[in-house]
């Protein structure tokens, strides 16, 4: 098949001419200058480091950014100028959705005049409690009146003890929010003119988080609105055993938290036009957890159609240990711990939809990377055997990775000692053990032996 004349995406090269949709691969290089004081020296790009560069630095949740280099001297200031501060009048912009009317905040965003309206916690699915816990999300209800989104949401419930281990990442300066079933919602920040004229790309953002921590609100995506002149979409999904629990049968085949982003993309689909985004210029973009979601939804029939490019950075959904093959046991273990029945998978689910929230966060396998399956219906087949077939959705994909993955951030998120220039290779690289494939296992390479063969889905 001759080569097709295809512009390089953002200057990343052209890594696939033959899949029917061209993909690309970029390796990230620089280093923020807010770590420069606590790595090691001759560490670049670490897990995870792009970001601060997408967003313009405003991360975890505290409203604060500066949009210049990443690399200069950090000087932490207000990325988004709140209503109500001296010398600007307050303004709250108010959208209709198809549920209701929803009321935000308007900021400005340092470093250029631009300005940017903020929504936050709209809900995209009902609270997931009761029969709904362990169920495919359901559509959100519509509400009387004007519904305030001018406040971060609560999280999706996660063991805080684990988030509060990356609080050295700017020093702890980031914001733990209250956590909350009811956390199945979106935020939404859009440039303030663009509900006039032609509709936004739209940039929707799973965060990461080894699907078991993490916040839509850990990403304030004003910056990037401003600057890009895109409205930016942050999701919440359901985490841990909460998002991925599965019995292996009809009663809970799992991926409850894949499910809860496909539900985001529909609701994207029917509501981004009236917050000025153009819902045919829909892209999925996501860091570690959330690249495997993106990589995911790349690959799921439920996603056909919700959106139109894919940004993976540093992570894939064909990582050896994310697939669990036989959940059972597992779902035993959970039920025991918490005194239900382990035999049944009917009288297991009636038990533990009734045990308070609190309950299950105290189960020590929440702090563990949580699983996915093949559950017949988000993935009808393992995504091994979905590439294999040519089962995938053809748009253009962007694929990425950090120069020093796994050189420090990872480590002291997951509780290893300061002293890392003491611990030798093997004990750096135990905890990885069950998620480091060869070259086969990566979504790069995946097998393209048939190259002028159209992938049976689009």
């Amino acid at each position: 098949m001759a080569p097709r004349d295809l512009t390089p995406w953002g200057g990343a090269p052209l890594l696939s001419q033959g899949s029917w949709a061209p993909v690309y691969f970029c390796e990230f290089q620089h280093q923020p200058s807010f770590f420069k004081d606590i790595k090691l020296s001759y560490l670049r790009s670490d897990h995870g480091e792009e970001v601060p560069f997408v967003f313009g630095a405003s991360i975890w949740g505290s409203h604060r950014s500066r949009t210049g280099p990443v690399h200069r001297p950090l000087e932490l200031g207000p990325a988004a100028q709140w209503p109500g501060e001296p010398g600007r009048e307050a303004t709250q912009p108010e959208v209709d959705t198809t549920l209701g009317r929803v009321r935000g905040r308007q900021v400005g965003v340092k470093g250029t005049d631009r300005l940017v309206n903020v929504f936050l916690g709209i809900p995209f699915a009902q609270p997931p409690l009761g029969p709904g816990r362990f169920s495919a999300p359901r559509p959100a209800q519509s509400w009387e009146g004007v519904r305030d989104a001018s406040t971060a949401p609560a999280m999706c419930p996660q063991d805080l003890e684990r988030m509060n281990n990356a609080r050295f990442v700017l020093d702890g300066k980031h914001q733990i929010f209250p956590v909350s079933e009811d956390c199945l919602v979106l935020n939404i920040y859009s440039p303030a003119e663009a509900t006039t004229g032609a509709g936004r790309p739209v940039m929707v953002w799973f965060h990461g988080g080894s699907l078991v921590v993490g916040a839509a609100t850990s990403h304030d995506g004003s910056a990037l609105a401003a600057y890009g002149d895109v409205v930016v979409v942050t999701v919440q999904y359901r985490l841990g055993l909460l998002g991925f629990f599965s019995t292996g049968d009809k009663h809970a085949p799992g991926n409850w938290g894949f499910l809860d982003a496909v539900a985001a993309l529909r609701w994207v689909q029917e509501n981004i036009s009236p917050f000025g985004g153009d819902f045919n210029s829909v892209t999925v973009f996501g860091s570690s957890a959330g690249a495997s979601i993106v990589s995911a939804l790349v690959l799921s029939p439920l996603a056909a159609g919700l959106f139109h490019r894919a940004i993976a950075e540093s992570g894939v959904i064909t990582l050896p240990g994310l697939l669990d093959s036989n959940p059972w046991p597992l779902a035993q273990s959970f039920a025991d711990s918490l005194a239900c029945p382990s035999t049944s998978s009917a009288e297991m689910l009636q038990c533990l939809r009734q045990k308070a929230v609190e309950e299950i966060l105290l189960d020590k396998k929440l702090k563990t990377i949580a699983s996915y399956t093949v559950d017949g219906t988000f993935f009808p087949k393992t995504p091994k055997e979905l590439l294999r077939e040519k089962q995938f959705h053809s748009v253009p994909f962007l694929l990425g990775v950090n120069n020093h993955e796994f050189g420090w951030l990872i480590p002291r998120g997951w509780g290893i000692p300061d002293q890392m220039d003491q611990i030798n290779l093997e004990d750096m690289l135990a905890p990885l053990k069950p998620f480091v494939g060869g070259p086969m296992n990566t979504w790069a390479g995946a097998q393209m032996d048939k190259p002028n063969e159209k992938p049976s889905r689009n």
